[in-house]
């Protein structure tokens, strides 16, 4: 294996400002985690009464809520998730420091996270409308045989069967999306699935290994998270961990992008 795992662990801890610079970028995690909690406690106390404005209201209201907690969550996330993308574009040009300086680059990381944002949202959307062939094929059939639970069950069954291959790819190739942007903050570099899959194939031992120590790393946030429901000061820690275990998550992939020699 051509990646070095150890400094994928370490180089987050080894700079002279490693602390400082990991809870600045662990801040904005919490904001997210703050933003959260006083929406929930909001619509947990405020309701709207429904009498005057029928049904559909509360439906409504719902919608209007996540659509502002989704927006909400972007533009704060976008910031660190530029910051790590700083880093990915450091190990695949070479570039020092591979923990970046916070400085007065708030700005160019928040645009840097923005760009990658709307490119999986733009995956996502052309996902969205791939599923909607079937569900439309389904919703004509289920409705012709209303009264068969055998066809719902099919029904269903064609949904998922049909959708399911393009969320594994979209999944898959996701750690690519990402350090293929990040490589010259090209926004189309995101997109060019020729140079992705060529590239992951040259380098596919090192890519299933990066990808199955990530999501060991991954799965460990939301394990500390149940582990530390019952302290307050367990809850208040894991934002700050987010941060880390991105950049060494990034890391792994960003060397592993550059084993497939499709750097530009």
């Amino acid at each position: 294996m051509s990646v070095d795992i150890k400094k994928a662990f370490y180089f987050p801890f080894r700079d002279n400002l490693w602390l400082q610079k990991l809870l600045i970028g662990g801040i904005f995690f919490f904001a997210v985690f703050i933003l959260h909690t006083i929406m929930g406690f909001l619509n947990a106390v405020v309701r709207i009464p429904i009498s005057d404005y029928g049904t559909q209201m509360p439906l409504i209201t719902r919608g209007i809520k996540a659509i502002f907690s989704l927006f909400m969550t972007v533009l704060i996330y976008a910031i660190p998730m530029g910051y790590v993308l700083q880093s990915v574009h450091n190990e695949i040009k070479g570039e020092t420091p591979l923990l970046p300086d916070w400085d007065s680059k708030f700005l160019s990381y928040f645009k840097y996270g923005l760009y990658f944002f709307a490119a999986n949202f733009l995956y996502l959307f052309i996902i969205a409308i791939v599923a909607a062939i079937p569900t439309m094929i389904s919703s004509i059939v289920f409705g012709l045989y209303r009264d068969n639970p055998i066809v719902s069950i099919l029904s269903l069954t064609f949904i998922v069967l049909f959708v399911t291959p393009f969320v594994l790819i979209y999944l898959v190739i996701l750690p690519f999306i990402a350090t293929s942007y990040a490589d010259n903050f090209n926004f189309q570099d995101a997109f060019k699935l020729d140079k992705i899959f060529i590239g992951i194939s040259r380098v596919i031992p090192d890519y299933l290994a990066s990808a199955g120590l990530s999501i060991i790393i991954l799965l460990l946030i939301p394990l500390l998270l149940v582990l530390s429901v019952c302290t307050c000061i367990g809850i208040l820690v894991i934002p700050f961990l987010i941060l880390p275990a991105l950049l060494i998550v990034l890391n792994l992939f960003s060397q592993t992008y550059k084993q497939s020699g499709i750097s530009l």
